[in-house]
């Protein structure tokens, strides 16, 4: 190959300059985010969001996300799987690319967890469920990635770092304290391989001013913007909150994130992954003062307490949200990403554990504290790899589960408007209006709900009560069934649900459960309007 090709070879370049864990990060990620999110990203699993939203971003201005317009219409508005859901996959993969990168994993095997531990988290399944904002909001976890890899790798990084930070916010400002992690670990780093003491508090404050620098430019930039916060989740409180308050947070995210591995976990977490969990918390605090003493770190008191105080910021990084946004009182799905520094922390402990056991093989000791610590990382490796496995079969019963709701709710859609069309005098685009809920009446569908109640925190699995919710109704009928379906002001519905030809009317499936009143077809699905 001439020179003059080999410089225009774009490709060849970045697979030469790439390290052979991030390759390795790639190609795992690809084949473990595609072989977890195949059953969503091949077929049209809705929920309630999905359909209520589409065609649209489900983002507003006055949430502060300013940029996720834009950034959507780059993909599929209407939410198709086919280049939403793959482009979410990527994106995730290159997030956990950055991931390595900044946390200096260099063992394939580290380098392959990592990407199954991201692409497989149930963040990222709760995210994928929202169909019609996963690229955008998986480009937003990439972007938060990579800025923290800027302001590690380059030093005029910190430009770049502060406008990546600003376009993920102005996406979806939850990611904001994945970076925030990353940052910590990358400081953690610089102490386990041995860098001087003013060099460690030096990069940490750099690292510091990037990240507020990035949320001032970002709260600046509302300002500009000219659009007022919405107090969607006490977004509009970020900046202008109390003292108090944020102590209160604080307090909160070291709770959240304890309940959520180890006290409470939530319903998708119990079984197998609460046990993992719980053996991964003790490996983790064996992990966390054998790298203390292996990497030299305990021989200076002051990199010592600043080693220790950062690990136990660790979890206020993760439910950082808590501090953002203090009326928040539970994260929501999609807002959990954060979370997998958890296992991210254990994974990057274990690794450097490897390195440092490498650079004191010349001790004495060296055979007893090689197996020792092998045994550990072993350990630590394989239950990482189980934490993974376990995600993976959540993804894939939640999304089977979603599934099987959506088949359900087509069905009975399907029942409903086919009495309807049977009704005399009906004619193609008049109005039906569905009136009631059913749930949880187990005469209107099988009581065999199979394991939803597993689901029942992983926000974004549909179930049938909320496609079949008042406000949902009208468009799923008009989007799956292309018909013509009632939305009722509130005065509307009131108005028919008084009127004595409703009351007089028995309920689904009856005969005579379906009555014109007034210019709408009227069903009575049960007494409970």
């Amino acid at each position: 190959m001439s020179d003059m090709n080999r410089q225009t070879d774009i490709l060849r370049q970045i697979w030469e300059k790439t390290s052979t864990a991030v390759k390795t990060a790639f190609f795992s990620g690809l084949f473990f985010g595609i072989i977890t999110h195949l059953f969503m990203i091949t077929n049209k699993i809705t929920n309630w969001d999905d359909v209520t939203l589409i065609p649209g971003t489900g983002g507003s201005p006055y949430y502060g996300r300013w940029f996720i317009d834009l950034a959507h219409r780059s993909f599929s508005v209407w939410g198709a799987p086919g280049i939403n859901g793959m482009c979410a996959v990527i994106f995730l993969v290159l997030t956990a690319c950055w991931t390595v990168s900044v946390l200096r994993i260099r063992s394939m095997t580290g380098a392959a967890l990592t990407a199954a531990l991201i692409v497989t988290f149930p963040g990222v399944t709760s995210t994928l469920t929202f169909m019609y904002a996963a690229p955008v909001y998986c480009m937003a976890m990439m972007m938060e990635a990579m800025a923290v890899w800027c302001a590690v790798k380059f030093r005029s990084g910190w430009i770049p770092a502060v406008l990546l930070h600003v376009f993920a916010m102005a996406v979806y400002q939850a990611y904001y304290p994945f970076a925030v992690g990353l940052s910590i670990l990358a400081v953690i780093y610089l102490l386990i391989a041995g860098e001087k003491l003013s060099v460690c508090v030096k990069r940490g404050v750099q690292y510091l001013a990037v990240l507020a620098a990035g949320m001032a430019a970002y709260l600046f930039s509302i300002k500009l913007s000219g659009y007022q916060l919405d107090s969607y989740r006490g977004m509009n409180e970020i900046g202008h909150t109390a003292i108090r308050d944020y102590l209160v947070g604080i307090v909160r995210a070291y709770h959240r994130i304890l309940e959520y591995y180890v006290t409470d976990p939530a319903s998708y977490m119990k079984g197998p992954q609460e046990v993992i969990n719980w053996l991964l918390a003790a490996v983790l605090a064996v992990l966390a003062v054998a790298v203390l003493i292996r990497s030299g770190i305990v021989r200076s008191a002051a990199k010592s307490i600043i080693y220790l105080v950062l690990l136990g910021l660790m979890p206020l990084a993760m439910g950082l949200i808590f501090v953002m946004s203090t009326e928040t009182q539970d994260a929501a799905g999609t807002m959990i990403f954060p979370y997998c520094l958890f296992y991210l922390t254990v994974l990057f402990l274990a690794e450097h554990l490897t390195v440092e056991k490498a650079q004191n093989a010349a001790r004495t000791d060296a055979v007893e504290r090689t197996s020792l610590s092998s045994c550990l990382v072993l350990a630590a490796m394989l239950l990482l790899a189980a934490s993974a496995f376990c995600n993976y079969r959540t993804a894939n019963n939640a999304y089977f589960r979603s599934y099987i709701a959506q088949k359900r709710i087509d069905a009975f859609y399907n029942r409903i408007m086919s009495r309807v069309e049977q009704q005399d005098g009906y004619q193609y685009g008049q109005q039906v209006a569905i009136i009631g809920d059913w749930w949880p009446d187990p005469n209107v569908f099988s009581s065999f709900k199979m394991d939803q109640d597993n689901f029942a925190d992983l926000d974004g699995v549909a179930m049938e009560n909320g496609l079949f919710s008042t406000g949902v109704r009208p468009n799923y009928i008009r989007m799956y069934l292309g018909i013509w379906n009632s939305y009722l002001e509130d005065d509307e519905k009131e108005a028919i649900v008084n009127s004595d030809a409703f009351k007089e009317m028995p309920v689904w499936p009856a005969e005579g459960c379906i009555k014109k009143i007034g210019d709408n077809w009227v069903v009575k699905i049960t007494d409970r309007p």
